[in-house]
């Protein structure tokens, strides 16, 4: 049982890693449609749109794996040792609520993570070393 939350933490990593390159592909794409279609001052994307693409490309992929993986630990719920039993039912019941935390908690907190991208976008851009503004910040002090 102590190695269970650590087992479910890096399925929960894993999905938020898939969900925040897939979100900032698509602030990408925004950001390069956006400078084409300047003369016409108009937004192409918006927060909801973004979101479903961003859910349309890995929500399958994130459904998947925890689909699978919560299988594998359900078939495991039969096998005749108690301990291992109570092991995968745990840890089948924890993948299905790290499977809906990720959707109702983690996904509607990428625009928090959207505007701390784009405040510091324009310094990462011309220090080219994230930890350079950080080290002159406390030079300075």
């Amino acid at each position: 049982m102590p190695i269970m939350p650590f087992l479910v933490f890096g399925i929960g990593v894993d999905n938020a890693f898939l969900l925040i390159h897939s979100w900032r592909k698509w602030a990408l794409i925004e950001q390069r449609e956006l400078n084409e279609n300047k003369e016409n001052n108009q937004r192409i994307d918006t927060f909801a749109q973004r979101m479903s693409n961003v859910f349309g490309e890995m929500g399958s992929s994130i459904a998947i794996t925890s689909l699978t993986n919560g299988i594998a630990f359900g078939v495991g719920i039969f096998s005749p040792s108690s301990l291992m039993s109570n092991f995968c039912l745990c840890t089948s019941i924890a993948i299905f609520l790290d499977f809906l935390f990720e959707f109702l908690i983690f996904a509607p907190c990428l625009p928090f993570i959207k505007w701390k991208i784009e405040e510091n976008e324009s310094s990462l851009k011309r220090e080219n070393w994230p930890l350079f503004g950080i080290i002159k910040f406390k030079k300075e002090r």
